[in-house]
């Protein structure tokens, strides 16, 4: 079987097919040291989609270690996909209810929803 989606880059926490459909993080659990940069402004999320058609969002956590869907904020309005391919997504993390600080630590997760289920993949960055 081939995988749904993966994220390609920032590097996510950890990629398993098997366990992808366990949130909050696609049983990666733990917080990846050390973090990512990833600035306010100006970064994107890149990933490879395995699905004909295909949609997603992108939701962010200031918790140092999430362990549940309640401790992430939505980032942006629900993505979609119309083909299997690379893509890379434009993160501004300008518009937010809670302002985001640089140097302050966050988790980025994606929930992608290829028809059957959602599957998850954490980043652990530093703004």
């Amino acid at each position: 079987a081939s995988a749904h989606y993966q994220v390609k880059s920032p590097a996510p926490r950890g990629f398993d097919e098997a366990i992808e459909d366990q949130a909050p993080c696609g049983g990666y659990n733990s917080v990846q040291s050390p973090r990512t940069p990833f600035g306010i402004i100006g970064s994107s999320v890149s990933l490879a989609t395995y699905h004909p058609a295909a949609g997603g969002a992108y939701y962010i956590s200031t918790s140092e270690n999430p362990q549940s869907n309640d401790d992430f904020v939505l980032v942006n309005n629900t993505l979609n996909w119309s083909s299997v391919g690379n893509y890379q997504v434009d993160m501004p993390l300008t518009n937010l209810t809670t302002p985001l600080t640089p140097g302050q630590n966050a988790t980025l997760q994606v929930r992608y929803d290829g028809g059957d289920h959602i599957l998850y993949q954490c980043i652990d960055i530093t703004l």
